[in-house]
């Protein structure tokens, strides 16, 4: 089984996409919008980067995966564009049998459409992958 490939699988509303240092830009703006513009504790574009070049990283891009995750992100958003834009992040820091989440959230706009349990259910599916 390819472990990054069953992140595609593990959630029947979310899709997820890895990620890589390319996505550091988009990672970064996202981070900015979950955790809050003034947090100083915030990875730039770059600290993203170098963190996801590092081979223990494992980052996922979150994506709206069937109409009715994106019909709710789009009530509460009031954009036509969010079912193409990723609608949040986890990483992963994977060593030997442990894995650790460093980061995780879901945009404020698709807050409470119960999208966290399957986010923490994707998690554990991509974690058992590689045991």
């Amino acid at each position: 089984m390819n472990k990054r490939s069953s992140a595609d699988d593990a959630s029947a509303r979310l899709r997820l996409q890895t990620a890589g240092p390319g996505s550091a830009q988009l990672i970064a703006g996202l981070a900015r919008r979950i955790h809050g513009e003034s947090d100083d504790n915030l990875l730039s574009a770059e600290g993203w980067r170098r963190l996801l070049a590092s081979p223990a990283i494992h980052a996922f891009l979150l994506w709206s995966g069937n109409e009715e995750a994106a019909r709710k992100t789009k009530e509460k958003t009031g954009s036509k564009r969010e079912k193409d834009s990723p609608i949040g992040f986890f990483i992963l820091q994977i060593s030997g049998e442990d894995a650790e989440i460093l980061d995780l959230g879901l945009i404020p706009q698709v807050r409470g459409a119960g999208l966290g349990n399957e986010l923490m259910s994707g998690i554990e599916t991509i974690c058992r992958a590689w045991n």
